[in-house]
């Protein structure tokens, strides 16, 4: 997908203009077996020079019940009796910073791509009902959570006269929670989303 991003245009990007961006789209999490999370973001950052911004991004995810269930968590709880460990990303926000030096540019179509990395918090909801602990005081008292997260990935970028886009994100959120009350897991989701830019 990158490298189609770049291939569609022409000649090594001379110059590009900078200033505000405003974006928004969905992500969703591309490597958890047991639970779905897809959910909606939007973002500002600002570009002091081409190749460099520096934003804020704000994600929230729906709590669906047992419609985020899996096939595989579904199978565990109603056929095995089993309890796994259930938590899910409710909401999310990062300041994140961009590097994108892989830069082209046509007549009227610029591509970039590059680097993100950044910082932020993550909150999170167990779910009781898989892990059957719905009355437990124990899980209760660690149920809803707020956790500091590192993040980082890849970007690219297909702009249009520079002033709208649509951009893809690939990136790795970690961070490290308690789930069930006393159980320490160290997570490390993986997000593929989808955004529109446009630039003041």
């Amino acid at each position: 997908m990158l490298m189609l991003l770049c291939a569609l245009s022409s000649d090594a990007l001379a110059y590009e203009p900078v200033g505000i961006g405003l974006h928004a789209g969905a992500d969703w999490v591309v490597n958890d077996p047991f639970i779905k999370r897809r959910g909606l973001h939007v973002g500002l950052e600002y570009a002091p020079v081409p190749v460099f911004s520096a934003g804020i991004l704000l994600a929230g995810y729906p709590d669906l019940g047992q419609a985020d269930w899996k096939p595989l968590t579904t199978q565990l709880v109603e056929e095995n009796q089993v309890s796994p460990d259930l938590s899910r990303v409710m909401a999310r926000g990062e300041l994140v910073a961009r590097f994108t030096p892989i830069r082209r540019e046509g007549e009227h179509i610029a591509t970039n791509v590059g680097l993100h990395v950044g910082f932020g918090a993550v909150r999170t909801k167990d779910d009781l009902t898989a892990m059957q602990a719905e009355n437990d005081p124990v899980a209760l008292s660690t149920q809803i959570e707020l956790h500091p997260t590192l993040l980082y990935g890849l970007t690219a970028e297909l702009r249009t006269d520079y002033v709208v886009g649509l951009r893809v994100r690939a990136e790795h959120l970690l961070y490290v929670e308690t789930v069930n009350g006393t159980t320490l897991e160290r997570k490390n989701n993986r997000f593929f989303g989808l955004e529109l830019t446009a630039w003041l």
